[in-house]
């Protein structure tokens, strides 16, 4: 990163700018730089892609049979189902909720709120 890239002004909560600081310093870079790379991992990580690539190998192989299928389905699945667990993960320490209360809140499909 440059100092003549292109810079603007951001509003966040407090509490999630605090968060990023403590990040940034866990990791050894600057807020910005802690930020920068987030965003671009939020826009990389699509799960889309990197199951393309995967889907697309996979199938390429010779002699594939039903239960290489299963095997990859499952395998998908998990790497998914691991995805989505260390993003609720993730949420819970920044909003400060737990499983149950995320849970609850999706189910009855509102927005989760912050604990007191």
């Amino acid at each position: 990163m440059a100092r003549d890239d292109p810079q603007m002004k951001l509003r966040m909560p407090v509490e999630l700018r605090d968060r990023i600081a403590d990040l940034a310093a866990e990791s050894g870079r600057s807020m910005n730089a802690e930020i920068v790379v987030r965003l671009q991992k939020s826009i990389t990580q699509d799960f889309g892609p990197a199951f393309d690539k995967q889907t697309e190998d996979f199938l390429a192989r010779p002699n594939l049979t039903t239960e290489d299928l299963v095997n990859q389905i499952k395998f998908m699945a998990d790497e998914h189902s691991k995805q989505v667990t260390n993003l609720v993960t993730r949420y819970q320490k920044a909003v400060g909720l737990n499983f149950v209360q995320i849970s609850r809140q999706i189910r009855s499909k509102k927005t989760p709120n912050k604990k007191t």
